[in-house]
């Protein structure tokens, strides 16, 4: 007997959306059309349950309760009076309603404003109540976005905090996130078979999350909240069967990436990281500047990120340092690939060497290029 399906909506950062759209596919659940800020598809408990614990690239998953068609703030309030919202939003449990995104002309706070009125409405008349007797378990969230047809979702996020929380980070001090780190390992054309390399690594995050890759370990395994754990109907032990089958999953070869920093201070960082993420055996940490770093093997990538904000010098310190590795790179390792991350606009230009692909992203909204070099 297969499992009842449900609308989801999974977001990313815009950037990322079509790699996750494969992504989600390579996981086992296909039919995902682009919309809004995300993708939107179908999957039962058990498939959502394999989506948060697999995805590297999604930043939530919500279940999709309800959708509406465009309509003013008034007929919107009605309409969602009308709807019964007893099956996940029970009467004992309290929830939050906050506004998510609008990618219309429509205002996402005016018409979250509509929806809670509607769905508080609909108690009263049928209880004469408000939900939200039920003081030992957290509120549920729900999340009111408007596509661009003025459609509007009504959703339950599935996760909480955004999955680019991995659990593993001691402290953040890198502007990076684990989503990011990971697309830029799949939009850098790395191998997984072959050694990834990453200097100024930083905290360690994109270091982390090729090892992660490498040794197929999924992203979910070192944290312990999601709100779907708090969703009434959660089938806690298929949940932790799915756990233990993503962690025998996952391999236990020797090291795969090389990570190096010209500071102390930001490997001791990175160490901590890593050791939290139970890595230390697959990262190999060195201080060293860009242009010493040893390439153990005849190809791979060496991928980095060089924010504009550094802390590690001037723009020259900075383009002399690449220069020297991307000539040391044509003399020793032809075979290798260097992709640098960066949103400086004027870094490419003073370079000696001319890119062999140049890919736009937005990350929190800034523009970033990762630029590609290939000899």
């Amino acid at each position: 007997m297969s499992e009842q399906a449900y609308p989801i909506y999974a977001d990313t950062y815009p950037s990322l959306v079509f790699y996750l759209k494969k992504e989600l596919e390579s996981i086992g659940v296909s039919g995902w059309t682009e919309t809004g800020q995300g993708l939107i598809g179908e999957a039962g408990d058990l498939d959502l349950y394999k989506l948060i614990i697999h995805s590297r690239l999604a930043l939530r998953f919500h279940k999709v309760l309800h959708r509406f068609p465009a309509s003013e703030t008034d007929e919107l309030q009605k309409a969602c009076r009308a709807v019964d919202w007893t099956g996940l939003l029970t009467l004992r449990r309290k929830f939050t309603i906050r506004p998510l995104f609008s990618v219309s002309g429509k205002d996402v706070n005016e018409v979250t404003d509509a929806v809670k009125s509607g769905i508080l409405s609909y108690y009263q008349e049928e209880f004469q109540v408000e939900p939200g007797e039920d003081d030992i378990n957290p509120p549920l969230s729900v999340g009111v976005a408007v596509l661009e047809n003025d459609e509007v979702l009504v959703m339950l996020d599935a996760v909480g905090e955004p999955l680019s929380n991995r659990g593993y980070r001691v402290r953040k001090t890198s502007p990076l996130d684990e989503v990011m780190a990971a697309g830029l390992t799949r939009l850098s054309g790395w191998d997984p078979e072959t050694v990834l390399i990453n200097p100024m690594c930083g905290d360690g995050v994109i270091a982390t999350e090729a090892a992660f890759i490498a040794k197929n370990k999924a992203p979910a395994l070192h944290r312990k909240q999601f709100e779907i754990l708090h969703w009434p109907y959660f089938r806690s032990a298929m949940w932790k069967s799915m756990l233990d089958e993503a962690q025998r999953q996952a391999g236990k070869e020797g090291f795969v990436v090389e990570a190096s920093d010209p500071d102390g201070r930001t490997l001791d960082m990175a160490r901590l990281n890593i050791k939290q993420a139970r890595l230390a055996r697959n990262i190999h940490v060195k201080k060293t500047d860009p242009s010493r770093i040893f390439m153990p093997e005849q190809r791979g990538v060496i991928l980095m990120h060089f924010p504009t904000q550094q802390g590690h010098g001037a723009i020259t310190w900075r383009n002399i340092e690449l220069d020297a590795l991307i000539s040391k790179m044509k003399t020793l390792a032809p075979e290798y690939r260097l992709a640098v991350f960066t949103d400086d606009a004027v870094l490419k230009t003073k370079l000696a060497f001319s890119t062999q692909k140049e890919i736009e992203l937005t990350y929190k909204d800034t523009d970033y290029e990762l630029l590609i070099y290939q000899f």
